[in-house]
């Protein structure tokens, strides 16, 4: 290599004819390296961090030298590298852009000029920034001065200069050289004929004629040039100007000037008398001082002397063309909603210089249906990819992606603590809760893919979850959601002992989701008899071996109970009601409940009893003998297994005038729904039909022994009274008391002392009855023309009645008030305090509030209540909703269904959250069963119903089925028909 190197010198010494001469640093010959262009890597998100790691110095700040090369790697992250500066805004100066990428990526850019580059991502803009320190290329180096050769008359004066020189790769010819003229030592190797500044390098010839050398020095570098003094005034260079011109290809021609400098410091121009010349004619040609622009590149425009010594002048002309086109900002990606983008032109010519071509440039977009063009101006038109291109003998064009509006769905929501709920974004996201993550105790979690579990401790407040963008441009948004405590279930027939018909606990339907394109049959779950009980629902019930479940309880007239998933129809089990050689019973010649009569009434739950919670049921069976029974069962909440030595006969007797009454299990069907109240289950009976003789039976049965506790018979020495009651329950109150609404029969017109009937009859009547002790009536109402009715068959017992909350009227007087109403189509509102009793001759005035008229075609069913408005559903006419003012009812609708509901009518169920959100569903007896569901606070609205869907999508669930009660739980509506429950739910 030392050799080589000398063979360089040597190289270099014997062409340096104008200059001076070259010596390289004494350390070269002792073995110094060459040193080559190197790479340095700088990572780019290390650690997940938004920043630039110069893997050298640890910091965002490169240092390299000339013709380095700097590699950018990305670590983690969404990112780029851009040349620029960050001064408030950040301002691409288009040196380098790698456009914005994800990890893996690597970019490179060779740095080929001393400097200092700031650079920034354009993603995070100024707050992520590097800088790469451009620094000299290394050596070997040498010092060099100029000029070389020259003469000088005496007393004249000549600057000379110093400049150290750089080399890459051993090659002989300087690539970079620096000017340290006034930081050497100059001298002189004959002061009588020249002198040299010292500091400055600036020579006066002396008196004395003759060669001088001049010498620079500093430390172990030196270099010498040799000067002549002489009287004679000789030509010693040529200055040819414009000096290193560049001019555009366009301009067409170039004048130059040739400047003879001489030994006496004296000029001439000798433009016209030397010979010109271009280097290479391909990028310029030469008609005597006039050089022609051919093309592109660069040449080198010579001036030689023709008299005398040879002396030649140079300099450099590049022609400029235009080399690219820089559109900005590079690779944006921006949100549709975010404005106009407005771009920057620039023209990139060869010399390195720019024009800002932006009003100039003709302006496209390639995908118009994403972005259209006005000029440099891109209107945002919607999501997608598109590039933007300006055009000015060249294009240049940069990527555009306009990205949707972050969306998440569903954007406010309650739902119980037991639910999960999944939100869906439009975009990928990351996201967190409350500020905290993912999540914790207090706020509950949410998963990578937008599910939120809710905690028990999350229940209450409002929590806030916030999806984030995964990719440029950086997006938020928030949602809201609120954990309700837990659904206790529908343990009841119409949700609770007021019969009310609400669940205030319904956090997943609204209005605003209840609808064709939301809501639909989910499944249908088949069973092997008619459903005519409400079904009911319990929810995270331990099934054994199988885990914890919301089960669903549905009993069938085939004398069959089963318990069934509620959100997947998956079975549990299955009981029989019957015992060995028994069948389910006839119809007993009545069609009200056809072909057989196995469970009609809605069975009740009582969760705190036995090992597992307890459901109760009354079923009918006969056996080969044809004898009758109505048995009590106590089945077991997660096996249906028979508990407290049940199932227990129903028998009863009730003593009468001059004998007994004595129950015959085959002239009854237990019909109304069975009622828990104090420990004990309560059961009413109605006859088949008016199948005759019958009379009004209401039994209590301990609830832990089922052993009979009560019997009382509402028309012990007359007929009739029946309780059918649309299948509605017995109401129970806080304080023990139990309501009826007991059927046509006899009632004593003649009354006691106490206002009641003397033979104790309460046929067609509203009665109020002790549970203390033994069963008693301790009040009733009956309308004034209750005897007529009875014989017109147009009585109370078709309908059920509705324990309202408490209400105050205008006299600030607290009101305990029942309402219901039966064949006759009034409405009858009672004050449970003072039912009223009977009073022939006031026109029912001693009844709180009667509505004559209010239900055209009667009741054969029963209401619900919801936010101080009761809803009725009429035979042959719409769903009615009345609204209570002052303790007193409206006269007339506030609004009613644009659908009418034939025979039977229908008995609505509210489903709210809280006294929002209101929606009254109500099935249709037709084939196929039609499920229809309102907005509470105006009934002319219908927010669906099952036939809506095209194709019959959720229309073929089933046949219909008489006074059959919707259950609303947890999101979901079951309908029971003649041979399945339908499960309609959000999808």
């Amino acid at each position: 290599m030392r050799t080589s190197l000398c063979r360089d010198i040597l190289d270099l010494f014997l062409r340096c004819r104008t200059h001076a001469l070259i010596l390289l640093l004494a350390f070269a010959f002792g073995g110094a390296s060459l040193s080559f262009a190197d790479t340095r890597i700088v990572n780019i998100g290390p650690g997940s961090a938004h920043s630039f790691q110069d893997t050298v110095s640890g910091t965002s700040t490169t240092v390299i030298r000339k013709g380095d090369t700097v590699q950018w790697n990305w670590i983690s992250g969404f990112h780029s590298t851009t040349s620029g500066t960050c001064s408030g805004a950040c301002t691409s100066n288009g040196t380098w852009d790698s456009g914005q990428h994800a990890a893996t990526f690597s970019f490179s850019f060779t740095f080929n000029q001393v400097g200092t580059f700031p650079y920034y991502c354009s993603v995070h803009l100024a707050s992520m920034t590097g800088v790469v320190v451009v620094r000299p290329a290394p050596g070997p180096f040498a010092l060099e001065v100029a000029p070389s050769g020259f003469s000088l008359v005496p007393t004249k004066t000549l600057q000379f200069s110093a400049s150290r020189v750089f080399f890459r790769g051993g090659a002989s010819q300087s690539t970079f050289s620096e000017n340290i003229t006034n930081q050497v030592q100059w001298s002189s190797s004959n002061t009588s004929i020249a002198t040299v500044n010292p500091s400055t390098g600036l020579v006066t010839a002396g008196s004395t004629l003759g060669p001088v050398t001049i010498t620079a020095s500093k430390g172990p570098l030196s270099a010498s040039v040799q000067l002549t003094v002489s009287s004679a005034v000789v030509l010693n260079s040529i200055t040819v100007t414009p000096a290193n011109a560049h001019p555009l290809l366009s301009v067409g021609t170039v004048t130059y000037t040739a400047t003879g400098n001489y030994s006496d410091n004296s000029t001439q121009n000798l433009t016209g008398s030397v010979t010109w010349a271009s280097s290479i004619p391909g990028v310029a040609t030469m008609t005597n001082n006039v050089a022609t622009l051919v093309a592109g590149g660069t040449t080198l425009i010579s001036a030689t002397s023709n008299a005398g010594p040879t002396v030649t002048g140079s300099t450099g002309l590049q022609v400029v063309v235009l080399s690219s086109i820089t559109v900005t900002p590079a690779s944006q990606a921006v949100v549709v909603n975010a404005g106009p983008v407005t771009y920057t032109a620039t023209g990139n010519y060869t010399d390195g210089s720019t024009q800002n071509f932006t009003g100039s440039a003709t302006w496209a977009s390639s995908n118009t249906l994403v972005a259209t063009m006005t000029n440099n101006v891109a209107t945002l038109v919607t999501a997608g990819s598109t590039t933007i291109s300006a055009t000015q003998g060249l294009t240049g064009s940069t990527g555009l992606q306009v990205v949707p509006v972050l969306a998440v769905s569903p954007s406010t929501i309650t739902i119980s603590v037991l639910q999960t709920q999944q939100f869906t974004p439009n975009l990928p996201v990351s996201w967190s809760i409350d500020g905290v993550g993912s999540g914790n105790n207090v706020s509950g979690f949410v998963s990578n893919s937008g599910i939120y579990t809710p905690t028990i401790m999350s229940v209450g407040p409002v929590h806030t979850i916030t999806a984030t963008t995964l990719s440029p441009p950086a997006q938020t948004k928030t949602v809201s959601i609120q954990v309700n405590a837990p659904y206790g279930g529908t343990l009841t027939y119409h949700n609770d002992n007021g019969r009310t018909g609400l669940n205030s606990h319904e956090a997943i339907l609204t209005p605003a989701n209840v609808n064709m394109n939301q809501f639909r049959l989910l499944f249908n779950i088949p069973v092997d008899g008619k459903v005519d009980a409400q079904t009911l629902y319990v929810p995270a019930v331990n099934i054994p071996n199988q885990g914890i479940h919301n089960v669903l309880f549905v009993a069938t007239e085939h004398d069959s109970v089963y318990a069934f998933d509620a959100d997947t129809g998956t079975q549990y089990w299955q009981v029989s009601m019957l015992k060995a050689g028994e069948s389910t019973s006839d119809n007993r010649g009545c069609d009200q409940v056809t072909p057989e009569i196995g469970v009609t009434a809605t069975p009740v739950i009582d969760l705190t009893m036995g090992p597992n919670g307890v459901i109760y049921v009354v079923a009918m069976s006969k056996d080969g003998a044809g004898n009758y029974f109505h048995r009590v069962h106590a089945l077991d909440l997660t096996t249906g297994a028979e508990l407290f030595s049940g199932p227990k006969d129903v028998q009863a007797s009730f003593p009468r005038i001059g004998g007994t009454a004595v129950f015959d299990p085959k002239k009854y069907k237990e019909r109304p729904g069975l009622l828990l109240l104090n420990g004990k289950i309560y059961t009413a009976w109605s006859s088949h039909c008016d199948a005759g003789p019958y009379t009004s039976w209401i039994m209590a049965y301990d609830e832990v022994t089922l052993a009979q506790t009560s019997v009382i018979n509402l028309t012990p020495n007359g007929d009739g009274g029946a309780l059918w009651n649309a299948g509605a329950g017995l109401d129970a109150d806080g304080s023990g008391n139990i309501y009826g609404l007991t059927g046509n029969g006899t009632f004593d017109t003649t009354l006691n002392g106490n206002g009641f009937p003397n033979r104790g009859d309460y046929s067609n009547a509203f009665v109020k009855l002790s549970s203390g002790g033994s069963l008693s009536v301790t009040d009733y109402f009956t309308m004034s023309d209750t005897v007529s009715e009875s014989a017109a068959d147009t009585d109370l017992g078709s309908g059920g009645g509705l324990l309202l909350p408490d209400m105050t009227d205008a006299l600030a007087q607290t009101r305990h008030l029942i309402i219901g109403a039966g064949k006759d189509s009034r409405i009858y509102l009672l004050d449970r305090d003072n039912l009223g009793k009977f009073n022939p001759n006031n026109n029912n005035g001693n009844a709180y509030q009667v509505l004559p008229g209010a239900l055209p075609g009667g009741i054969w069913s029963m209401p619900a209540y919801f936010n101080g408005n009761v809803y009725f559903g009429a035979v042959g006419g719409p769903i009615r909703a009345f609204h209570f003012s002052n303790a007193l009812l409206s006269t007339s609708p506030t609004s009613h269904s644009s659908h009418n509901f034939g025979y039977p009518g229908a008995t609505p169920s509210v489903s709210a959250n809280g006294t929002s959100n209101g929606i009254v569903w109500v099935t249709e007896n037709s084939s196929p069963a039609v499920l229809h569901a309102y907005d509470a606070t105006n009934l002319a609205n219908e927010l669906y119903n099952s036939n809506q869907a095209p194709g019959n999508r959720d229309s073929n669930f089933g046949d219909g089925n008489k006074f059959i009660t919707p259950t609303i739980a947890n999101g979901k509506v079951y309908v029971g028909t003649q041979n399945s429950v339908g499960v309609f739910g959000l999808f």
